[in-house]
C-alpha cells in the first residue's frame, strides 16, 4: 500500500473562491490608483487606455504561461507600463514605479476573496494527520508577497510548510519542474505526495506527469477533459477520505496520461 506524507494543495478556487463581482471591483480599484499615481507624474491615461493596456499586458502573459513559463511580478508590471505609453517603465522614478507595483498586486478590502468552505479545518485536519502541506499556486496578477500576507490573515498560512508562487519561480502549472521544485523544498518523492487542484490542465495533468497522485476538487464544469486524476471529490471537505482511500491501497498510481 502507498505511503503518503505530503499534500500540495492548489490555491484558487481550491482553497480560496473569488466572484466575477469582487474581480471587477478590485480591477477597478487597481486602475484609478494607477491612474491617480501617473497623473501625479504628469502622465495622462484615460480609463479606458488602461483598460487596454491591462489586457494586452493579460494576452502577453498567457502567451507565455502557455510556454510552461511566468514573468516576475516586476517584470509584469514593466510590461503593462510600456503598454501604456512605450519607454514608460524606464522614464517613470523608482518611488512612483514602486507604488505602481503596490497598487497592481494589492488585495484591497473589501474586495478580497474568501476561503473555501472548510478550508482551514481540512488543512489543520491534515496537519494534525501528520501530512506536510505545500501550496502550488499561478499567480497572475496578484504576487506571491501579496497572497502571502492574504493566507496570513486567514489563517492559512501557519499550517503551510511550503509555498511555491508562479511569479516568484518563473514557471506554472502545469510545468513539471514547478512540481518538482516543490517536493525538493517538502523533501519528498512524487509517490509519496498528493496534488488536489480544480483545473484539469494545471492540477491534474500537471501533477500526474509529476508523478503524483492526484486529487480534483469539482468546482467548476470543464469541457475538456484532458486528464483523468485518481480521485475526484465534489468539495474540499471530502479531501480527508480521500487521502484515507489512497492509503489503503483502493486506489492504483497509474501512469500520466499524455496531454490532447
Amino acid at each position: 500500500m502507498p505511503t503518503l506524507r505530503g499534500v500540495t494543495l492548489d490555491l484558487w478556487r481550491t482553497l480560496m473562491e473569488d466572484s466575477q463581482e469582487v474581480g471587477r471591483a478590485r480591477f477597478q480599484y487597481r486602475m484609478t490608483g494607477i491612474q491617480a499615481v501617473l497623473a501625479e507624474k504628469g502622465v495622462a491615461v484615460d480609463s479606458d487606455a488602461l483598460r487596454q493596456a491591462s489586457r494586452a499586458c493579460f494576452r502577453a502573459c498567457e502567451g507565455i504561461r502557455g510556454l510552461e513559463r511566468e514573468l516576475s511580478f516586476h517584470d509584469q508590471v514593466d510590461l503593462f507600463l510600456n503598454l501604456v505609453e512605450p519607454g514608460l517603465a524606464t522614464r517613470l522614478p523608482d518611488v512612483a514605479k514602486g507604488r505602481i507595483r503596490d497598487i497592481y498586486g494589492c488585495m484591497p478590502s473589501p474586495h478580497t476573496p474568501t476561503l473555501a468552505l472548510n478550508a482551514v479545518h481540512v488543512v489543520q485536519t491534515l496537519r494534525e494527520q501528520g501530512y506536510m502541506l505545500a501550496l502550488i499556486s499561478n499567480t497572475g496578477v496578484t504576487p506571491g508577497t501579496t497572497m502571502r500576507k492574504l493566507l496570513a490573515d486567514l489563517e492559512l498560512l501557519p499550517h503551510l510548510n511550503v509555498l511555491v508562487f508562479s511569479d516568484e519561480v518563473g514557471l506554472v502549472k502545469p510545468a513539471e519542474r514547478i512540481f518538482h521544485l516543490t517536493l525538493e523544498r517538502m523533501g519528498m518523492a512524487p509517490h509519496e505526495v498528493v496534488h488536489v487542484g480544480d483545473h484539469t490542465k494545471a492540477d491534474v495533468f500537471g501533477g500526474n506527469r509529476a508523478g503524483m497522485w492526484t486529487v480534483q476538487v469539482e468546482t467548476q464544469v470543464e469541457r475538456e477533459q484532458v486528464a483523468e486524476p485518481h480521485v475526484r471529490i465534489p468539495a474540499l471537505a471530502d479531501l480527508p477520505s480521500a487521502l484515507e482511500r489512497i492509503q489503503r491501497g483502493a486506489v492504483a498510481l497509474a501512469p500520466a496520461q499524455p496531454h490532447q
